[in-house]
């Protein structure tokens, strides 16, 4: 990854809402790229975070709401990733912030933030994942990039439900990418990390590196109760907040 600085207009300096950074294609679509902002000499840039390669961009602001956050935990979560273009509703103007996260929206929500979105799709990666359905393009590129695997069979199983430790392999995928793949403990480290978590024995072996890294990072902080709950599934509401707060302890958004 790369980092690239634009200047925030002035228009937009003082504007409600976030600073996102998209990159523009050709035909006018807009896909979202991962941006912090700086002062630099007085001058206020955005930090682009490239993980695809150069492209061109632009700055938008703005704010977005969802008629069913407005007493939720993750409005203001939930608010910021949609500013960002990383994330959607049902085009209702609702976010469903309880209903389980299919791994299809797994996807789209981990490519979109990471700005993978807009550059060439690669080939069919799944036999169940048609060119024309939306999920094609983010279960391709979640494959490509290393984020998330198929089950036996070549299968995506785009409509299932997403377990925390499933998410938390997906997610220090992520940080492997923004880091480089030197966001590895050791397996001493590892035991340690979760020694504290009265179900560790719960998760599963290929799931334990990830769920020790991100516990050491601040981006896993478990239930309250010390129980990391490894087979329990996931609701949206919960994926937005661990895609954002990685998202953050990287510095990729403020």
């Amino acid at each position: 990854p790369v980092e690239l600085l634009m200047a925030v207009p002035a228009e937009q300096a003082g504007a409600q809402g976030g600073i996102a950074a998209v990159t523009v294609r050709d035909e006018g679509k807009l896909f979202a790229v991962p941006a912090s902002l700086k002062t630099v000499d007085h001058i206020r840039y955005a930090v682009i975070h490239e993980a695809a390669g150069y492209r061109t961009y632009a700055l938008l602001s703005g704010r977005t709401s969802f008629s069913d956050t407005r007493n939720h935990w993750v409005r203001g979560i939930a608010a910021d990733l949609a500013d960002r273009l990383m994330l959607t509703g049902g085009g209702d103007g609702r976010f469903a912030p309880d209903r389980t996260v299919t791994r299809a929206e797994l996807a789209a929500l981990s490519v979109r933030s990471l700005g993978l979105m807009g550059g060439e799709i690669p080939s069919a990666a799944f036999s169940d994942v048609p060119a024309s359905s939306w999920a094609y393009g983010p279960a391709a590129l979640a494959h490509k990039f290393g984020l998330m695997s198929g089950y036996p069979g070549g299968v995506f199983g785009g409509s299932g439900g997403v377990t925390r430790e499933q998410a938390m392999v997906v997610v220090y995928n992520a940080v492997r990418l923004i880091q480089g793949s030197g966001a590895a403990p050791d397996t001493a480290k590892t035991t340690s990390s979760l020694s504290s978590f009265a179900d560790r024995t719960e998760l599963s072996p290929w799931a334990s590196a990830a769920a020790a890294y991100l516990i050491d990072s601040g981006i896993v902080k478990g239930d309250g109760s010390r129980e990391l709950r490894p087979k329990d599934t996931l609701t949206r509401a919960e994926v937005a907040a661990l895609i954002h707060r990685m998202l953050q302890v990287n510095g990729w958004i403020d």
